[in-house]
């Protein structure tokens, strides 16, 4: 089905299968999608995993920062540990599995940023640690400042790693097009990953596009890379990036913030 003229096409950059529920949503809406992963999660080794997880039995909280975090740690960490945890996510989605297996969790009240992680009541209350950030390398190093600056130890739990995946066919093809396009970017990472393996007339295609970012941080990066349409919605969570979409007027690329 081509798109119409007055329809923008929705680019999805989650990691499959996460894609899936927001590119359903969007089709529902009347949209057409092109799914173009920024990152695959490739998942440690079970005994590297499970290694790495005997230090939760020594932290009085964990951040757990992913759906795909929470799956891991379900299946490599004993029951009557990771219930004796206090448990932090970034929104309910990840915090309804934890709560389905039985754990105490909360999340921010609104957003999914890291600065809205460090006022929830648990983190904002915590005196001492070791706190557990479970997830894999390179994300949420906010937290490991605003943390050692009150003293408390991060132990890093990386339980699966991320791989960049170049651009897809499909994202390909709709540059190369005269299509409309509304980039959904939820890190700093997949936004870098995908702009920088792109050639250079392709990436000023996609710098001209509309960019929904989940974070203030993240459309502050697009706009360093010369994104000028660029609007932030309320974290990363498929609700927030739905929100913010249909909060787009026209839902076109002249919309900013």
């Amino acid at each position: 089905m081509m798109p119409s003229a007055s329809v923008p096409i929705i680019v999805v950059t989650r990691p499959s299968p996460d894609h899936l529920p927001l590119c359903e949503a969007l089709r529902e809406r009347g949209f057409e999608t092109v799914h173009s992963p920024a990152v695959e999660r490739i998942p440690e080794p079970s005994d590297v995993q499970s290694r790495r997880a005997e230090v939760l039995g020594q932290c009085a909280l964990a951040v757990v920062t992913s759906p795909y975090a929470a799956e891991l740690l379900l299946e490599v960490v004993p029951s009557d540990v990771i219930r004796r945890l206090e448990l932090v996510t970034p929104g309910f989605g990840t915090a309804r599995m934890l709560e389905q297996a039985g754990c105490r969790v909360c999340w921010p009240e609104s957003g999914g940023t890291s600065e809205d992680l460090l006022r929830t009541p648990a983190i904002e209350s915590l005196r001492d640690g070791p706190v557990g950030i479970v997830g894999a390398p390179g994300g949420r190093r906010l937290l490991d400042r605003e943390l050692g600056l009150r003293g408390i130890r991060v132990e890093r739990i990386n339980l699966y790693r991320r791989r960049e995946c170049p651009p897809s066919p499909a994202l390909i093809k709709a540059l190369n097009s005269d299509w409309r396009l509304i980039v959904l970017v939820s890190s700093v990472g997949g936004f870098e990953a995908l702009d920088g393996s792109l050639e250079t007339a392709l990436a000023a295609r996609w710098r001209a596009s509309a960019f929904i970012a989940s974070s203030e941080r993240v459309a502050e990066r697009c706009r360093r890379a010369k994104v000028r349409h660029v609007v932030h919605a309320d974290g990363a969570s498929d609700a927030a990036m739905l929100a913010a979409l249909a909060g787009l007027p026209t839902c076109s690329r002249g919309t900013t913030d």
